[in-house]
């Protein structure tokens, strides 16, 4: 199965939008190491979600 850049973006947003939501409330005994895993990972997919965003822009001939 192959993405567009849209498609890419907007799965990548699913996926950040979950993990925030989970971050807001983390379970109380989880370790501090995984919560700070989560955020680095949620950084990944919120970055990689703006680079396809933008790619997405550029196959639209859109200024991004």
């Amino acid at each position: 199965m192959t993405f567009s850049h849209e498609e890419m973006a907007f799965e990548l947003g699913k996926q950040a939008w979950s993990k925030r939501i989970w971050l807001e409330n983390p379970p109380k005994n989880w370790p501090i190491t995984d919560i700070e895993r989560k955020q680095i990972e949620l950084a990944v997919l919120e970055q990689a979600e703006r680079m396809f965003a933008k790619a997405a822009a550029r196959d639209k001939g859109e200024a991004a």
